[in-house]
Order: structure tokens, then sequence, then C-alpha cells
């Protein structure tokens, strides 16, 4: 007489547990639902900016950073998490101040040393970058990413006989280390040994064929050796293998773009604009192809924001003054060009824009 009634309970049950499970199916489900019913949940939203950091998407993690952090200020585990979030969309100087604050109040780990120095390396600072791998290193010898940085770094100093060694150290560590054969292709590339720096990047790939960034660096050096179609074919193979790579839609709209097929390059470009917000270089490149599309307004825009991320691009003021010029406005360009010479004292063209300027004023 019971069974009824236990079956519609059980049929009630299951539909409740299903109901649930699709709210949680996973951990960013769970979290945003979290969100969804609770207030100042500031371990939701750290939770869900890891998540999302972890995924590769840094760009939507920040706010979720930034609020748990607003909650919670004194937590600097998330100060950390802020900080490596905004040093992978390329806001290095905000990522650098966080840092510091971590810095001055605790212990320092090793993989803060680390992501220091990646920090100023992407700051275009080597001198520090290396002074932070270094210390990373004496802390955790066995850091590979602090062995690369540094071999990058020596290779682009043209120490190569070091940048070797450094490598030499990631082997020790990990015999047949794709990201080690990747940096070996980049040295060898460095010194135009280029069949070693081919046959160095293949290895990178077959050690990990997920490895992206391997048949990114192989269709650089077949564009550099003009072999440009084998090249558009290693970024759509990276663009496979990771849709989410900034880098790979990157080159291969410049790929397109060198090809004529400048709609294709737009799309590429947009993607990873989509993919990360600020995207500087494939913004440079999207204002260049309105620019030369007489679209000033979408150019204008792409540059504004390139200047949020990177205020110190002296050519995206250059170019941004020259916008101006273009409308009549003197005065805005005359500001943008002397910012760019104020970031560049060397900037020719920026001088010589100035110059016009102020003698079709007399």
């Amino acid at each position: 007489f019971l069974r009824p009634a236990f079956a519609l309970a059980a049929v009630a049950m299951g539909v409740l547990t299903w109901h649930q499970t699709t709210v949680w199916r996973d951990n960013e489900s769970l979290y945003t639902h979290a969100l969804g019913v609770t207030n100042g949940n500031h371990i939701a939203h750290t939770n869900l900016g890891v998540t999302l950091a972890d995924a590769g998407r840094d760009a939507e993690a920040i706010p979720h950073f930034r609020e748990a952090l607003r909650l919670w200020p004194r937590n600097y585990k998330n100060v950390s998490n802020l900080a490596r979030s905004l040093g992978a969309v390329g806001e290095y100087e905000a990522a650098l101040r966080y840092y510091r604050t971590i810095l001055t109040n605790v212990h320092p780990l090793p993989l803060l040393y680390l992501r220091v120095g990646d920090v100023f390396t992407g700051l275009g600072e080597p001198d520090s970058a290396m002074m932070y791998y270094r210390m990373a290193l004496q802390l955790d010898s066995t850091m590979i990413e602090a062995h690369l940085g540094m071999a990058d770094i020596y290779s682009a100093r043209s120490e190569f006989g070091q940048a070797r060694e450094s490598v030499d150290r990631v082997f020790h560590i990990q015999p047949g280390s794709s990201k080690g054969h990747g940096m070996l292709g980049i040295v060898a590339g460095r010194q135009n040994l280029m069949q070693e720096a081919e046959a160095e990047f293949g290895k990178a790939i077959r050690a990990d064929s997920l490895n992206d960034q391997g048949y990114i660096d192989l269709g650089i050096l077949y564009e550099k050796t003009g072999r440009v179609a084998e090249s558009r074919i290693q970024y759509e193979k990276a663009v496979r293998v990771n849709p989410r790579s900034v880098n790979a839609h990157l080159y291969l709209g410049m790929g397109l773009a060198r090809a004529g097929n400048f709609a294709a390059a737009e799309r590429e470009w947009l993607l990873c604009v989509e993919i990360l917000p600020p995207a500087v270089e494939a913004r440079m490149n999207l204002a260049r192809l309105y620019t030369m599309q007489g679209k000033g307004d979408r150019a204008a825009a792409h540059y504004n924001a390139v200047l949020s991320a990177a205020p110190s691009r002296a050519d995206a003021h250059f170019f941004l003054g020259n916008i101006l010029a273009a409308r009549g406005d003197s005065a805005g360009s005359a500001k943008y060009y002397r910012e760019a010479l104020r970031i560049d004292p060397g900037f020719s063209e920026a001088a010589a824009a100035l110059r016009r300027l102020d003698s079709s004023a007399r």
C-alpha cells in the first residue's frame, strides 16, 4: 500500500538531485550559484576567480579577486591571486604594485619570486627579472620556469653559452622537457642556427603535442625563412590544440594580413580581444587595420584601450596623435606626440610630427 507513495517520493528526489547536479556540474557553476544566493561571500569570489584563472580566463577572474580583496583586504593570498591574473593579462605595472605589497608583509615563497620575475620580464626590465629568478632558485633550485626565464634573458643578450647552461639545468630536472626544447629552439634561432632551431621546436612538439607555443615558435621560424604557407599551418595547429591561445590567434592573424586576407585577420585579432580584453598587440594590429580602412573612430578606440593597459606604449601615443591630427585637432595630437617623445626621446617620427604642427601653426 505504501509503495506508490515511496515511488513518488523517489521520483521527486530524483528530480531534485538532477536539478542540483545541473547547478553544480562543475566548480564554476557551484561558485556562481553560491554568489547568487549569498552576499559578501569572499570565499566564493576567491574560488570562482581561481577556477577561472586556472582555465586561462584571467580577465574574467580579476573582478572576483578584486571583490574578494575588498571584502577581506588583508588576505595576502587574494593579493597574490589578483597580481597573478593582472600579470597574465599584461597589466604588469598594476601586478607589480600588488606583489610589492606581499613582499613587504609576508615571507616570500619561491613561486612568488618567480612571478615577480615574470612581471619584470613583461615590463622589459631584464636585470630586475633576473634578480628575482635567482632568488626563486636559491629557495628551490628545481623551478624549471625560473631557469627558462633566465635562459630567455641570457639569449636576448647574446649570452648564448649561459642560456644553454640554464636549459641544461631544465633537462637535468625534467629530461626531454617540451619547454626546454622550445627554449633551445629560441636560443638557436637567435644565433641564426635555423636548422637546429627547427629541430628543437619539432622535439618540443613531439614531447608535448598540446604545446601550442611550440607550433607558434615553429611558425615564426618558417616565416623568417620564407616558408610563409608552412608558417600559417603551424599557427592553425596552435589554434586547434589551444583555441584560447592569444598568441596563436595573433600570429595567425598577422599571417593572414600579410596574405591580404584582412577580413580573416580581423576575426583572429577580435578573438584575441574576446579571450584577453587588454590584448595589446592584437589591438595595435586592429587599430592599424582600421586606420588603413579609414575607420578612425574604431582605430582610436583600440589605441585608447592599449594605453589603458600599457600607458608606456610610445607608438600607441604616436598613432593616436596621427588620428587626431587628421581630424584637425592640433592641440590633442601635440599632446600625444609629446607623450610619445617623453617615453622615447629618440622617437624621430613623433619629433618630426611636432615640428610639422609647429610650422603650420606659425
